[in-house]
């Protein structure tokens, strides 16, 4: 299993590998334009990534735009349910608007908040089937 963790703070993503390196191979990221690439490049070259690890608020792109366009790469090259990407939104906002938007219009599997705590985490995990 692959994970790409992105988060424009680097302790984030950083605590990221290291309370999830135990499931799965992780790919670190600390902008939305790498994790663009790196999710493009994980499609055409291989191999793909299971899980997304995504922080909402990021400078040049939100986490949700990022979402959006990793949804529309895999449209493209026609990846359907159940092989499509999970989606983990990570971030330090729980309002309304923006936990709707993750699990309405990125398709999201999960919603993590910061401060990330590992319990809460990996219970977020399994509650949605991502690990075992």
């Amino acid at each position: 299993m692959r994970f790409l963790l992105v988060d424009d703070d680097k302790r984030i993503t950083d605590i990221l590998n290291l309370y999830l390196a135990e499931y799965a191979e992780c790919k670190v990221v600390n902008a939305a334009v790498d994790a663009v690439e790196a999710f493009r490049e994980g499609l055409e070259t291989g191999p793909k990534y299971d899980v997304v690890f995504m922080d909402i608020m990021m400078p040049g792109m939100d986490g949700h735009r990022v979402a959006e366009m990793m949804r529309g790469m895999e449209e493209e090259r026609g990846v359907m349910d159940p092989d499509i990407f999970k989606l983990v939104m990570v971030s330090g906002y729980c309002d309304v608007k923006n936990v709707c938007k993750s699990f309405f219009s990125g398709r999201a599997d999960a919603y993590v908040a910061k401060p990330i705590e590992k319990k809460a985490l990996i219970a977020a995990l399994r509650k949605s089937g991502i690990i075992p």
